[in-house]
């Protein structure tokens, strides 16, 4: 069974699944004729990351308890083994199997990765009743059966793993499973490697990419495009403040997931505050014509520009840590990759 469940731990980092479909619902068919193709790639770069993430630790945690009593030290067929099965890796894939089902799919298309999910949860689950039985009875013959449906998991989640490849590649996100796991510490590592590439690669790039937007606006108003403060108000009030709330926005809903990018996720969002609030100030300051509130402007922003390069020497960190590329650009937009 050790075999199975390193073989297994690999099969986490990108497993997932879906529901059986369901009859046609018009209005969430409409809705989804309506989402436009950020929508749907955000809501496949959500499912990746962030549901089957969240299922996968759940996963995770249970495997390490298991693991704990199946080391050389302990025979397998132990009532430390089995305890552990029935008190905490059978209902950890019972919430697993829930989470699932709790899914908010946006659209179709991700019913099927969802369905190969919960049935591979189920498979697993099934095998380590049996497997539990077996060591209550001590029944070879329900041993095997138990290895039998550890084995149908691992096809499902080739199954899976297609699926999601494809829409992923559909929509553009970035997906790259993991092959040849060996233990779980290392699977541990990848999961948390991936969320931090995709945390640089999609979560904040929806944020810069609303700074740019802003920043393109200011540009056009600014330096040798100057011709009056009345233009530059207007610009600022009607596109460059808006652009700013929406980034602060796409900034608070960022789920950081893992303990390590908390930290990051809200230095992110303090310095999408900071910009908002200079700019505002900075209208109203042109709108007043008061100088005073035009240094407070420019302070916060001075603010702004220090909180960004720690957030970046935070991210330059723990980038290292888990061997991923990390480049800000001159924009402060970022690239983000595995080191070769």
């Amino acid at each position: 069974m050790k075999k199975i469940i390193s073989t297994l731990l690999a099969l986490l980092v990108i497993m997932a699944g879906c529901s059986d479909h369901k009859a046609p619902d018009t209005k969430k068919d409409q809705a989804e004729k309506e989402m436009s193709f950020a929508e749907k790639q955000r809501a496949v770069s959500t499912f990746i990351n962030e549901d089957v993430y969240a299922i996968a630790e759940v996963q995770l945690k249970a495997f390490d308890s298991l693991q704990q009593v199946m080391d050389d030290k302990h025979n397998e067929n132990d009532q430390k083994v089995y305890k552990t099965i029935v008190n905490e890796t059978i209902p950890a894939f019972e919430k697993a199997g829930q989470l699932t089902k709790d899914i908010d799919l946006r659209f179709d298309e991700l019913e099927t990765p969802r369905k190969f999910l919960l049935d591979s949860i189920e498979a697993y689950k099934e095998g380590l009743e049996l497997r539990a039985q077996s060591i209550e009875e001590d029944r070879q013959d329900l041993k095997q059966t138990s290895e039998a449906r550890f084995v149908e998991y691992g096809q499902l989640f080739k199954q899976y793993n297609k699926s999601v490849k494809q829409i992923a590649e559909k929509f553009k996100v970035s997906y790259k499973p993991v092959e040849n796991m060996e233990n779980q510490d290392l699977n541990k590592f990848k999961v948390k490697q991936d969320r931090i590439i995709a945390f640089i690669n999609e979560d904040t790039e929806r944020v810069a990419a609303y700074e740019k937007q802003a920043k393109d606006f200011m540009d056009s108003v600014t330096g040798e495009n100057y011709t009056d403060k009345q233009t530059e108000y207007e610009i600022l009030v009607n596109k460059v403040i808006p652009a700013y709330e929406k980034a602060l926005k796409e900034a608070q809903n960022i789920n950081p997931i893992i303990d390590e990018l908390k930290e990051p996720q809200q230095m992110l969002e303090k310095t999408a505050e900071k910009m908002l609030k200079s700019n505002q100030i900075r209208a109203e300051a042109i709108e007043k014509h008061d100088e005073k509130l035009d240094r407070e402007a420019e302070k916060i922003y001075k603010e702004y520009v220090e909180e960004t390069d720690a957030y970046h020497k935070k991210l330059e960190k723990l980038t290292k840590k888990f061997d991923v590329a990390y480049d800000p650009d001159s924009d402060g937009l970022k690239s983000s990759k595995k080191h070769p």
